[in-house]
């Protein structure tokens, strides 16, 4: 199968000796489909993609890529929405195959010095980075666990704990990046090392035989931000090394969850974002919901204009009462909700762990359109934007769950989690005091929008408040303080108009300089390169361009890039600069 291969491919295959690595290039029949990422936007044509496996994998990739002087990207989920983890020409070190998980429990490990920074730590995981929130959740539920983690099952937790990391429990755990409690990762010169927070040192030697490290394991111990471990936690991913294992917090929870959806029509926007605002800033941090504001066909009244998502630890009863605290189950709001109980019950003779699970609707007044089951967080919430999008016959499955576009012009994707699609995001925080003003200009825009059942375009409010500022933990992602991070997104089925594709991309880039004003900051896992004009990755431009992302944690961020990487080896587009 690798007899067309040309030289240097050759010399990759040998310099693996041929062993049981997964090695793509151009010439094989899967090439195309491997190469895609989720923004079907970006193409790139790698040279090759080495599915490593191991630690010993990645550092053979890391000496190849140095031998030949090639440049290389690294790939856990291929969701960075610029593409960056692949480009043209380059050694695509894909890690998604490090997806094993291990969990430790309060009985392994006494976490009691570690309670200041985690208030009721009780778990820690062994996580591959190429590890897929899917598959992770259902894993974690099945043994009573929840995580820190993303809202998309086919998000992989490498890039998402890297970047901040929002997702359904994050008021009450806080972001992804501080749920990082230590990392096995390889440097930029092929060294592998283990990093852990400082608060962990008391159980180094139970940490080294538990984690089954090795005799000789040596830990190395983070305090403050010259550090490593501060870089990893929001210092973006793809800049300080390639995570092998994050050692991550896990939460044991012992009462029911409960997942739900609440849809309103667009004539109600501002009196359903102010009541959300208002429950996203109460101190109560077992709710963690975002708000969608969406250009809608306001003549028709099966069509949701706001939609709220979101997870509450306990049980539906308790969360009606909650979400009566707000009025945001008046008449008129459409409501659903899945409540699980997360602890293994008992096995079936099979060995199969049961669980409790119960669906429910209750709904009063206009009867959205809602999908009859709950998913994930950012699965279910797109669906509910465009009635036609469930629907449509827009593309041809082929295998792996990828989907080729066809020449027409389908209605907006019903997910933005199952497969690749054409889109366009950006992403801020509102300036101090402006929250409220900030959602007011977001409606008047969102709702002047001529509604075209071809895409969704949307503004997501990911609540913040609860639990995320006051973990105190040395982190290089900025704007915890803020009551809402905002996405402004585009999504749409094809990718052959190339005037559409330019219309859509500019929606999202116009819309943001409207709210330039009472706007700051950015959020990185919500990458875009366009916040700065004409960007051309020069260090002028990438250092004004990351400054709108990492504020005043840019300087340490660099000066720690300049240590671990003095070649300045891991080099992409918007990578942190060594100077």
């Amino acid at each position: 199968m690798y007899m067309k291969a040309n030289g240097l491919i050759a010399d990759l295959l040998n310099y693996f000796n041929g062993g049981n690595v997964e090695i793509t290039f151009p010439e094989l029949a899967d090439y195309n489909l491997k190469i895609q990422v989720s923004n079907t936007l970006k193409k790139s044509y790698p040279l090759a993609i080495v599915y490593c496996e191991n630690a010993e994998h990645i550092k053979r990739c890391l000496s190849f890529s140095k031998l030949y002087k090639l440049a290389f990207r690294i790939r856990s989920g291929g969701h960075n929405h610029e593409g960056y983890c692949s480009a043209n020409n380059t050694l695509v070190i894909d890690i998604s195959k490090i997806n094993e998980v291990k969990i430790f429990n309060d009985k392994d490990f006494r976490f009691e010095k570690q309670q200041d920074k985690w208030p009721g730590i009780n778990g820690l995981g062994v996580i591959g980075a190429g590890s897929k929130f899917g598959a992770l959740y259902n894993q974690l539920i099945k043994e009573g666990y929840i995580i820190a983690g993303g809202g998309c099952e086919s998000v992989s937790i490498g890039g998402f704990a890297q970047g901040g990391g929002w997702g359904p429990y994050s008021r009450f755990l806080g972001m992804g990046c501080d749920n990082i409690l230590g990392v096995q990762i390889v440097l930029p010169d092929g060294e592998e090392k283990i990093y852990f927070d400082q608060a962990f040192e008391n159980l180094n030697a139970q940490l080294i035989q538990k984690l089954k490290l090795g005799e000789n394991a040596k830990i190395d111990y983070c305090k403050g931000k010259d550090n490593i471990l501060y870089a990893i936690r929001g210092g973006g991913g793809g800049n300080f090394g390639v995570i092998v294992n994050f050692f991550y917090r896990i939460h044991q929870v012992h009462d029911k969850i409960t997942e739900f959806s609440l849809s309103y029509h667009a004539n109600r926007a501002e009196e359903v974002t102010r009541k959300w605002l208002a429950m996203i800033t109460y101190p109560d941090a077992r709710q963690t919901s975002a708000c969608r504001i969406a250009v809608s066909d306001k003549a028709d009244t099966d069509s949701a204009g706001i939609i709220i998502v979101g997870k509450y630890l306990g049980n539906n009863q308790e969360l009606i009462v909650f979400l009566n605290r707000f009025g945001l189950l008046e008449k008129g709001c459409r409501y659903k909700y899945v409540e699980t109980t997360p602890l293994p019950l008992e096995k079936t003779d099979q060995g199969v762990l049961k669980r409790k699970s119960v669906l429910s609707d209750q709904y009063e007044g206009e009867n959205f359109l809602i999908p009859d089951q709950l998913q994930l967080l950012d699965t279910h919430i797109y669906s509910a934007v465009n009635k036609e999008s469930i629907h449509a016959k827009s593309s041809k499955k082929v295998e792996n769950n990828f989907m080729l576009p066809i020449p027409n012009y389908p209605n907006a994707p019903g997910s933005t989690c199952d497969r690749p699609h054409p889109h366009k995001v950006t992403s801020f925080y509102p300036k101090k005091d402006q929250s409220t003003g900030l959602i007011h200009r977001i409606i008047e825009i969102v709702q002047k929008e001529k509604y075209d059942n071809r895409i969704n375009k949307y503004v997501s409010l990911h609540g913040m408040g609860g639990n995320i500022g006051k973990l105190k933990i040395d982190s290089a992602m900025p704007y915890k303080d803020k009551d809402f991070i905002v996405q402004l997104q585009a999504w749409w089925d094809f990718d052959f108009d190339n005037q559409f594709n330019t219309e859509s991309v500019n929606w999202v880039h116009e819309t943001r300089n409207k709210l330039k004003d009472i706007i700051e900051g950015a959020f990185i896992n919500f990458i875009d390169k366009d916040i700065i004009a004409d960007y051309n990755a020069s260090e002028e431009k990438r250092k004004e361009l990351l400054n709108i992302y990492y504020g005043n944690n840019l300087d340490e961020l660099i000066k720690l890039k300049k240590i671990v990487d003095v070649n300045n080896r891991f080099n992409f587009e918007m990578s942190v600069p060594v100077k």
